[in-house]
């Protein structure tokens, strides 16, 4: 599970990051509204803590936002004297509101609720199946026209993303950041552009992974029956 906490506060995003930690959660961490913004964006969190009365973007202008792309949970701490700002936030979309300063209790409960929620959906959408390709996530396996084809976990990355955003253009940016970076780790475009070079030779007339020059990869299924 992946938290995004957005608060101004380094002595709180600490106990957030204390406490996340000890659930087993990994953070990111900004400090105002429209980096808050870019982040939920980029690294498609399970969970997002807004505080109330955020810098440059309120947290009411983050989560309008938001709701119009994705339903990821989002958390609103209300301080003292904030009340007032509790209700355009819930018409914005907020799903529960918590007391500010958060206390160690109310984030274990909050992340260990959520954090259930996610599990629960990965499951849900742990295969998916696109054209004659399958993938299941919990397994690690893929099959193509029902036939095994063993992927290293790399390409096996990759094809999971390609094939949730199954027709929509993605740029080598966007898979850099969604499988490496979120992870502490680095590659080059150089290599994500070998991986799926290799990814293309193993999905032979199954699965086309167009190259939109200047833009990124497409996934389009190829019909095994055409009329």
């Amino acid at each position: 599970m992946q938290l995004l906490s957005v608060d101004q506060d380094f002595e709180a995003q600490q106990r957030i990051r204390r406490v996340a930690a000890e659930s087993g959660v990994d953070v990111i961490l900004c400090g105002d509204g429209a980096e808050g913004l870019f982040r939920i964006g980029r690294a498609d969190p399970d969970l997002v803590l807004l505080r109330a009365g955020l810098p440059v973007l309120d947290a009411t202008a983050v989560v309008t936002v938001v709701r119009r792309h994705a339903a990821v949970p989002v958390v609103l701490g209300i301080g003292q004297g904030q009340t007032e700002l509790a209700g355009p936030a819930l018409l914005a979309g907020v799903s529960e509101v918590l007391s500010y300063p958060y206390r160690d209790r109310d984030l274990y409960m909050v992340i260990s609720q959520y954090l259930r929620d996610a599990d629960s959906r990965r499951t849900e959408q742990a295969v998916v199946a696109v054209g004659q390709v399958e993938l299941n996530g919990l397994t690690f396996e893929v099959k193509v026209a029902g036939e095994p084809v063993t992927l290293p976990l790399r390409q096996f990355d990759i094809l999971r993303y390609l094939l949730v955003h199954t027709g929509v253009v993605v740029s080598l940016d966007q898979i850099r950041e969604h499988l490496w970076l979120v992870r502490g780790d680095d590659v080059t475009t150089n290599t994500i552009k070998l991986h799926i070079s290799r990814l293309r030779g193993r999905l032979v007339d199954a699965l086309v992974v167009v190259n939109v020059r200047g833009v990124g990869y497409r996934a389009v299924p190829i019909d095994p029956d055409p009329v």
